[in-house]
């Protein structure tokens, strides 16, 4: 399993960054881990067949602003999009004009698809709720005897330390309380 970090900023793109995104390569599948502004740069990367999956850890802006740049892709397999359940309506709101193409007016396919309702995934995923102000979900990705985490924008809560317990790369972020 390969990691790039394609963005790690909070909140907007600067000088030293782009806003959240996580690529991991495996032998089978892409996995991003939110589409924050440095989503683009997956461009570049992604090269051949292998199918991609965009796990999305909420819907706040700088972890979906990279979405607008979807139309610039055409990966053969398009893309599944992984969401909490209860996001799926919301994203499909945001995902229409004239804040951006409809799912369904892309070059390739884009599915969105509830996180309860993803199955046969070339990887083990796990999610759990996570401590937030919007409703966020934590991913435990296993793979090629791999386990990677990604945790961003919660609180210290159970479900993250659970979620984190063991795994060989763990993806969060610290800030100040107030």
């Amino acid at each position: 399993m390969e990691i790039t970090f394609l963005g790690t900023n909070g909140w907007f793109d600067t000088h030293t960054g782009n806003t959240t995104c996580v690529l991991a390569e495996t032998e089978n599948a892409y996995i991003i881990f939110d589409a924050g502004g440095g989503l683009y740069k997956t461009f570049d990367i992604i090269k051949d067949d292998k199918p991609v999956y965009l796990l999305l850890s909420h819907l706040h802006m700088d972890h979906i602003q990279g979405l607008q740049f979807l139309n610039i892709f055409n990966w053969k397999g398009g893309v599944k999009i992984i969401l909490a359940d209860e996001m799926k309506k919301e994203l499909e709101a945001i995902m229409r004009p004239p804040f951006m193409q409809t799912p369904q007016s892309h070059k390739m396919k884009v599915d969105i698809i509830p996180v309860s309702q993803a199955k046969d995934l070339p990887f083990k995923l796990e999610y759990k709720e996570l401590l937030h102000i919007v409703p966020t979900i934590g991913f435990r990705v296993q793979s090629e005897g791999k386990t990677l985490v990604y945790g961003l924008d919660s609180g210290p809560c159970a479900n993250l330390t659970e979620l984190a317990k063991e795994a060989d790369l763990f993806i969060t972020e610290c800030s100040f309380l107030p």
